[in-house]
This record gives C-alpha cells, structure tokens and sequence, in this order.
C-alpha cells in the first residue's frame, strides 16, 4: 500500500524533514504528475527513476472517475527515520486539478511559520474563532504544545507487545503443563510396563517430552498459517488505509521463533512429569 504526501511550494521551508534538495523541489513543481519516492519503497515495490508508478485509490477520486492514478518517479531519495512505512512526495497542484471539483481546494493540514514565538498562543486562538462556525472548523495546535502531549502520553508499544506475548506464553505453559502432568499421572502404570518391557529411563522421558511437543508445534505451525492469512487481509481495511498502516509481513524467520518458544513451553511444561517417569518404581506402579 502506497500513500503519497501531497505537497506545494509552501512546504519548501515549512517542512525541512522532508529529504529533498532545491533542485529536487524546482524539478517536483515542475513536473505535476512526478513524485519523489524513499529508497525502501523503491525497493518493496522494484521502481527506479523514470518509471511510472500507478496507484489505485479506493474509491472514485480523479475528477473523471477513474480510481487509477499514474505518476512518474522522478528521483528516489533517502528514507528519513520518522518514515517508517515508506514515503512518496507527490505535487498538491496536480492533485488538486484532478480531483473532483467539490473537494477542490480542500487540505487536511496547514504549517503557519510565525517570526513571534510569544504570538503562538494568541493566533492560534484567532484562527479557531474565525472557523469556529464554518462547515470545516480547525483546531490548531502549536508544535511546542503537541510535542509535549506527545511526550506525557508516550508509551512502549514494543515493551506492551512483549509484555501481552509473555502473559500468554505463561498461560499457555501452565494449561499444557497442567494437561501434560494429569496424563501422565493416569498412565503410570503404562510407563511401568514399558520400563519393564525394556525401556529405559531416557526413553520414557523422550515419550513424555514428545507427548508435550506434539501440540505445542503443531499449534506454532496453525497460529502462523492463520496469522498468515489475516496478514493478507490487514491492508484491504479501509480504516488502516487512511491511517498508512505498513502492511505487516510474516517471514520464516517469524516460524522459526514461534518452533523455538513452542519446543521452550513443551520442555518446561514436560520436564517435572518426565524426572518423575525416570524414578518411577515399577514395582509400586504395577500394585496399583
């Protein structure tokens, strides 16, 4: 999914993050349908200066109807940090005379740069009260404002994934830790009897851990061809499409982990049935 940043020659000053030199801004507002794309889109998507790139929208949005919009990459440049889903620097102008004309003119966000800093405050409230009663108010914010909202209300999204991940982790090894120890316990008598047919104390103990990986890999192995799956739905939601949410993606490293936290749960939640099958006495194992 490729979601492009419309932008005008007012951004020029107004928005230094954006990777591009001068020239590069002289050659977007001269080339309307071109745009400027991030090294790592331009390798997700196999594109190089002087191809056309096509995007479809997901609903009717060109002023003739047609969902499909082709532009032009014009140059490719380096992924800035905050990008981390990928970045397309379109031209508003080329957008704006294209789209239909009752969305003509229409922006979704304004930078005011001011010589005043103490002035912020002041016209921010100004502006809000003469669009207090339009059919589109604002609501404006000063930077300084927003990046101490930002700051108090921060949390660790990687820290809470791992957190929710141990929890379930911890209930999955104490249902198959419990299940695993109650079989066990109503087949002593079975291992009594493999231990005297021959069988020795690392063989039973192979059986038990065996028992315990069977489910643990096989349900590795169905979580991620599920998971899989909805991964390939996530994209076509139109929600996360107006939020430019990276599509996620599920490689055979991911497999790998989920096999090794899988076979983690079934050794731990073996491992006390299995030391008690090794000092099984199969005299007192038989008498009952």
């Amino acid at each position: 999914m490729v979601v492009p940043i419309f932008m005008d020659h007012g951004m020029r000053e107004a928005a230094p993050a954006y990777p591009l030199t001068a020239a590069q801004w002289d050659q977007l507002q001269a080339n309307p349908s071109g745009v400027f794309i991030d090294n790592r889109t331009a390798a997700r998507l196999g594109l190089k200066p002087g191809d056309n790139m096509p995007i479809m929208s997901s609903a009717p949005s060109r002023r003739d109807g047609s969902k499909l919009w082709t532009f032009r990459v014009l140059g490719v440049v380096e992924n800035p940090p905050w990008a981390r889903i990928g970045m397309v620097m379109a031209n508003y102008d080329f957008y704006d005379r294209t789209r239909p004309l009752d969305r003509a003119g229409e922006v979704g966000q304004l930078f005011v740069l001011l010589k005043d800093p103490e002035r912020v405050a002041s016209f921010a409230d100004q502006v809000e009260r003469i669009f207090a009663n339009s059919a589109n108010p604002t609501w404006v914010i000063p930077d300084k404002l927003q990046a101490q909202v930002a700051g108090n209300y921060r949390f660790n999204i990687p820290l809470l994934t791992q957190g929710v991940s141990a929890a379930g982790l911890f209930m999955i090894l104490f249902l198959i830790a419990n299940a695993i120890a109650q079989s066990v316990r109503e087949r002593v008598a079975e291992f009594a009897v493999l231990k005297t047919l021959g069988f020795s104390d690392a063989g039973v103990m192979t059986l038990v851990f065996v028992e315990a990986a069977f489910p643990c890999l096989l349900g590795a192995l169905v979580g991620f061809a599920i998971a899989t799956a909805l991964a390939s739905k996530i994209t076509s939601l139109t929600a996360l499409q107006k939020m430019a949410v990276a599509p996620p993606t599920l490689s055979l490293g991911v497999l790998a982990i989920a096999f090794a936290f899988a076979a983690a749960v079934a050794f731990a939640s073996a491992a006390m049935p299995a030391w008690r099958m090794r000092r099984l006495d199969i005299a007192s194992a038989l008498r009952r």
